[in-house]
């Protein structure tokens, strides 16, 4: 297969079913060209979201850029427990409209949660509230109170309160901002609803933590911070409590309960800025010192919390010490009087770009989940990790749902009557990894997600091959600092062996891009190649049994000057190497199964673009490139198709199949062979067009064409069976979702 775009794009999947060869007086044309039977979802840009846990089971609530709601449940280990995400709401919501961020509590086994739509423009609102047993089915709210849990009384849309939950064991305990009052309901897991007792004070924003089965509700009025006791069943206790000390001031408190007892903490201004202060609070209204949680006296905002059994609570805030357009997510454990162990606090997230809006969450074994938005990709994404007992915060750092991620460098290989489609997902912070899906010749999909390689680091842009019993899988791989070329074989039902790989090419010097190809008897493996202080074209056979004849790699051109991008494919025992020398020239080399070339380095083509891309019938190879065509235009951009012949190595003819005129453009495309013909792919944006995929075949020297109009600029990856079908892995701005 060609040697793919290392631009950034996503993955989408279309089928291209074309007709047999005709005689040569009528090209064939293709005669069908659809989506593929694949569901899309969005990129992983993050919408709303809150994160709930109760022993080993985690929740998580989000939207999608699409403002599609969800809820994804998981085990302790992670994995999903339901097949699909459980959709809340479609995508359709009110013009100028987003939703808010969720409150999600795990109760019992039971998920309560609540996702109000903030209002941009108009005065549209909605709420979604959802009960969910353990089981995941949804359980109906009932009871008289039921219909109030959404309004408030004096509230002229009545969908506008601000409403936080919290679990004691027993019932859910629901708090309701209104103009005047908080209002307080019970909900039990079998959805019962009961309208309990207020808290006469008017709060914007209220928050509740549980501790020794009652409740704290916490809230800001005025300039200053306070609470209230709730008992078990929903009435209000004692009298109001100060949370800040007189002349101090208070907004935006938080609470969480751990052993038997509650930590209050709050934003106080300070001269320099917000800074976080704190003060345990016991069930009976006792309050401990106020202290400072951050001893730096400036830039703590959006505080969490989460307790812990043994009596002690993680804190974890937004923080802007480095300045107002820096925002780090930092935390410290504190202890059960209430001291911070960490005065300067602790960086979470120590990752480029700014990290806020921290959420924390009781995890397995006295852990702490911490999850919280990053912006370092361009676009905001969610991303978790787990917090030990000890505050220290380990484990890599992942996203925290099911929403699709970016799907990029993807390629597709044929064989076995299906074809392999691979991709690289950047799952972890830190870390880059390779997965792998199959599709019947009619683009269905088959199997699951296959997992090529996890291992640490980055492993970036796989290509594949098969040799009739499975595919060679080759890619660039990080795992020990360096780039290095590894591979696994994949097999027709989707195992993969070794599960970590094996090294092909991994001197001290680098070695990345790898394309693979089947002679017959080896595969052969050529890769870009720094041993010389430049850019060379290296190449090595590998034994079906994974045995890498050549481990020092066969020297394939070392002329001086860089050399990129390789692109290898087979045919009659012969195989082609062909390589750009960017903007400048296309060269080509053919490689005997005994590891001996035929000639030298031939000089294929002048080239304007950076990429070439080969296929290989039973006696000719076809290689597709940017021309250079001075007489094209300044701005045209001519895809041209050589046919060599496989034995002798001549160039048999050359055949424009994307002549672009002047003013317009196009990008790297992929040619393959479907049994019959040649079959090309090329991005095409002509002056005064939007950008589309150019899909065709060559039979001889003749080209049928048609233009499919895609939504960004590419020309795709393409595989083909003999049977006369062929795969187009395009460039999309969406991401094919799997597993």
């Amino acid at each position: 297969m060609a040697r793919r775009s290392l631009f950034v794009i996503t993955l989408a999947v279309l089928a291209a079913s074309i007709v047999a060869c005709e005689p040569a007086t009528k090209p064939p044309e293709v005669t069908a060209y659809r989506n593929g039977p694949v569901t899309f979802g969005p990129d992983r840009g993050a919408g709303a979201f809150a994160l709930a846990s109760e022993g080993d089971r985690r929740v998580a609530v989000w939207a999608d850029q699409e403002e599609a709601l969800y809820l994804d449940r998981f085990d302790g280990s992670t994995l999903p427990v339901d097949s699909v995400p459980t959709t809340l709401a479609t995508g359709t919501i009110a013009a100028g409209t987003s939703w808010a961020r969720p409150v999600v509590v795990l109760g019992g086994g039971s998920t309560l949660l609540k996702v109000v739509q903030d209002e941009s423009e108009g005065d549209f609102e909605s709420m979604v509230i959802s009960l969910r047993d353990a089981s995941g089915d949804p359980v109906a709210l009932h009871g008289a109170a039921a219909a109030d849990l959404r309004s408030c009384p004096e509230d002229q849309f009545g969908l506008d309160a601000f409403v936080d939950i919290a679990w004691n064991g027993t019932t859910f305990l629901w708090a309701k901002a209104c103009t005047s009052t908080i209002e307080l309901f019970t909900i039990t897991p079998s959805g019962a609803v009961t309208r309990r007792g207020t808290v006469p004070t008017g709060a914007a924003r209220v928050d509740l933590a549980s501790a020794g089965g009652a409740f704290l509700v916490t809230y800001a009025r005025g300039s200053s911070a306070y609470g209230w006791r709730i008992s078990a069943d929903g009435e209000p206790i004692g009298d109001e409590l100060l949370m800040a000390d007189a002349g101090t001031s208070g907004s935006n408190p938080v609470a969480a309960g751990a052993g038997g007892r509650y930590l209050v903490a709050w934003e106080s201004q300070g001269a320099h800025g917000h800074e976080a202060v704190a003060r345990t609070v016991q069930t009976n209204g006792v309050r401990g010192p106020v202290t400072d949680v951050n001893d730096f006296d400036e830039g703590q905002t959006d505080i969490a919390l989460a307790g812990r059994p043994n009596g002690t609570w993680e804190a974890a805030w937004t923080d802007t010490r480095d300045g107002d357009e820096a925002k780090d997510i930092v935390g410290t454990l504190v202890s059960a009087s209430g001291e911070p162990a960490d005065p300067f606090g602790t960086a979470l997230a120590p990752q480029p770009g700014n990290q806020f809006r921290a959420s924390l969450a009781s995890g397995r074994g006295g852990s702490v989940v911490l999850a919280w938005s990053d912006d370092a990709t361009g676009a905001t994404i969610n991303l978790t990790r787990t917090i030990d007992v000890h505050g220290n915060a380990n484990g890599v750092t992942s996203q925290p749902t099911r929403a699709p991620f970016s799907q990029l460098c993807p390629d597709a290989a044929a064989g076995n009557g299906q074809y392999l489609v691979t991709w690289q997902e950047p799952r972890t912070i830190g870390g880059t990894n390779l997965y792998a899906r199959r599709f019947g010749a009619d683009g269905s999909p088959r199997g699951g997600l296959i997992t090529l390689s996890s291992a640490a680091a980055d492993q970036t842009c796989p290509m594949a091959a098969w040799n009739g019993t499975n595919w060679l899988v080759v890619w660039t791989d990080q795992r020990t600092g360096n780039k290095d070329v590894y591979g696994a074989l994949v097999y027709g039902n989707g195992a993969v062996t070794p599960t970590t790989g094996f090294a092909i090419s991994a001197r001290r010097s680098e070695q990345q891009s790898p394309a693979v190809a089947w002679n017959g008897t080896d595969f052969v493996v050529a890769w870009n190649d720094l041993r010389n202080g430049t850019q060379d074209i290296y190449a090595a056979r590998v034994t079906p049994g994974r045995t890498v004849r050549d481990p020092n790699g066969i020297a394939v051109t070392t002329a001086a000057g860089p050399q990129q991008a390789p692109s290898v494919v087979s045919s009659g025992g012969r195989t082609l190497i062909a390589w750009s020398r960017p903007f400048v020239r296309i060269e080509r080399r053919i490689l005997r199964t005994d590891g001996t070339f035929t000639g030298p380095v031939v000089n294929q083509a002048a080239a304007r673009g950076p990429f070439v891309a080969t296929a290989a019938s039973g006696t000719r190879f076809a290689v597709l490139y940017e021309a250079d065509d001075a007489e094209a235009g300044e701005y045209a951009h001519d895809q041209v198709i050589d046919q060599i012949d496989a034995s002798s190595g001549a160039t048999v003819s050359s055949t424009p199949v994307d002549r672009v005129p002047e003013n317009g453009t196009s990008d790297e495309g992929d040619v393959a062979y479907d049994g019959h013909r040649f079959v090309y792919s090329s991005g095409v944006a002509r002056e005064g067009s939007v950008a589309s995929t150019e899909l065709g075949t060559v039979t001889g020297t003749t080209v049928s064409s048609r233009q499919v109009e895609v939504v960004v600029f590419g020309g795709g990856r393409l595989a083909s069976l003999p049977n006369g079908s062929s795969l187009l892995v395009s460039t999309l701005t969406r991401t094919l979702t799997v597993g």
